[in-house]
């Protein structure tokens, strides 16, 4: 499924999770949609455990090994996430999710500091949690300044 079409369906059901469809298209929409087409691919694959929990791997800084983050790793492939999984001590099974409900799910992610996608290329791209809640709520802040929020919204 397309980028687009992924980000309709976000949009759809926003609603649902008493968030107005304005505020998707004003101020998470374009956030995803920016990250998204800096993406390879649609559909990554992401670990979990047999309880359904993402994988979390913690990354220490070499140079201060008391920074540490968590971080959460999304395969292009399936291979590469199989391939992967071997390393964790834990059962872990590799599962499709598409870009835009993943770059969404970050933000109800509070251990995860980042996404990492891993490319085919092998090349790698971080998404910061803290970035991409910087980025919506300076739209929800823009949305305000310009009185174009609605007068539910909390």
């Amino acid at each position: 499924m397309k980028l687009e079409q992924q980000l309709e369906i976000i949009i759809k059901d926003a609603p649902k999770y008493g968030v107005p469809s304005v505020v998707m298209l004003q101020a998470v929409i374009p956030v995803l949609r920016n990250y998204g087409k800096q993406l390879q691919d649609q559909e990554y694959y992401i670990l979990q455990t047999s309880e359904q929990e993402l994988l979390l791997n913690t990354l220490s800084n070499l140079a201060q090994p008391n920074l540490e983050k968590q971080v959460i790793y999304a395969f292009a492939t399936v291979k590469d996430a199989l391939n992967f999984s071997q390393k964790s001590e834990q059962k872990v099974y590799p599962q499709p999710i598409f870009v835009a409900d993943l770059l969404f799910q970050l933000f109800a992610l509070q251990p995860a500091d980042s996404l990492i996608f891993i490319e085919k290329s092998t090349k790698q791209i971080e998404v910061s949690r803290l970035e991409l809640q910087g980025l919506i709520e300076n739209n929800l802040a823009n949305m305000v300044k310009s009185r174009n929020v609605p007068p539910n919204f909390a």
